[in-house]
């Protein structure tokens, strides 16, 4: 195989192809590239005699780890080229894969995710990183003093957590977050996080569905419970027309949920005058005037309208001594819920 630094002082007449990418640190991971011959077209003939990949690691302290391995050995996929690097492998800041063909190739391989990594996160991807403080639970985790403190600051964020002893990612949701004690509530994983372990919140977004055409996927078959919290949702968040025609089908509602929509429109106030009435108890008030019964009583000058099935008084009305149509008292016995 020609020498990385062989090819850069050669130059004018050597050329070497480079691909960079990044992977989880510590993970196994399938490294996939191309190869291309002097003429710089694809090559797909290409076999490893066992020496033609060699290995690189720079780790966390600077230190580069040179190694020939046979399980580095690429295969050839068709019209592309595998490498598998074992997990241990994959515990370096960068991992670099001089592969000696026709036209030598380099794979430049930049590990996340972990503390010893090259970077916390993927490229374009935001988040906050911290190492965890104290021993925790299942469900909850002590994150550093530099966290925020805001509460609920991280909620619903997604936790990645790394288990350094057991040498595994976990990922949760975070649910609740104390500002002031820095402990977050999350989603059960399979192991407590201990001091020295990592863990990255990733930055919120909400609740996002994505699709290939930005389009929610019918097979989104349910929130949970609670996914949303008290005013989850910002001001003008749902403008006018949001909703499309047929956004919400005959069966879109549950009954009870229909019936508690429905009892909280019946129960809006109508009237405070005097005394307030809801929708529900002006409209039994209203039926009853239009096509209840009414029974007269002279004596007393007063009319008692009752229900149409003339069971339940709805209304009384006395009227003046000299019956000259002006209404003394009229007092409302509307229905109840």
């Amino acid at each position: 195989m020609r020498k990385l630094a062989l090819l850069l002082l050669a130059l004018p007449l050597c050329v070497y192809a480079e691909q960079r990418t990044e992977a989880l640190y510590g993970k196994a991971y399938t490294a996939v590239f191309e190869m291309y011959d002097s003429a710089g077209l694809l090559d797909l003939n290409e076999v490893d005699a066992g020496t033609e990949v060699q290995y690189r690691c720079l780790t966390a302290t600077e230190t580069v780890s040179v190694a020939t391995a046979a399980d580095d050995d690429f295969t050839d996929a068709g019209k592309f080229y595998t490498i598998l690097l074992t997990a241990a492998e994959m515990k370096c800041k960068v991992v670099i894969l001089e592969i000696g063909a026709t036209l030598d190739h380099v794979l430049i391989i930049e590990t996340y995710g972990h503390a010893l990594a090259q970077k916390i996160t993927r490229s374009g991807e935001y988040r906050y990183a911290a190492v965890v403080d104290a021993t925790g639970t299942t469900t909850s985790t002590d994150l550093v003093s530099t966290a925020s403190s805001t509460t609920d600051a991280y909620v619903p964020n997604i936790l990645s957590f790394y288990d350094a002893s057991a040498d595994e990612y976990y990922e949760a949701v975070c649910t609740a977050y104390n500002g002031t004690s820095k402990v977050c509530t999350h989603t059960a994983i399979p192991a407590a996080m201990v001091s020295g372990d990592s863990v990255t919140v990733q930055a919120r977004t909400g609740i996002v569905i994505t699709t290939s055409n930005g389009v929610v996927d019918s097979n989104i078959t349910a929130v949970a419970a609670n996914a949303m919290t008290n005013a989850g949702l910002a001001d003008g968040f749902i403008g006018a027309n949001e909703f499309a025609t047929g956004a919400f089908d005959a069966n879109a509602l549950a009954a009870d949920a229909a019936t508690e929509i429905g009892t909280a429109s019946w129960n809006i106030i109508c009237e405070d005058q005097g005394s307030t009435y809801t929708c529900r108890e002006l409209l039994s008030i209203l039926l009853a005037e239009a096509a209840g019964t009414a029974v007269y009583t002279s004596g007393t000058r007063t009319w008692v309208v009752k229900d149409p099935s003339g069971t339940e008084t709805r209304l009384t009305i006395i009227y003046g001594a000299e019956l000259d149509g002006d209404r003394t008292t009229s007092t409302p016995a509307p229905m109840t819920p």
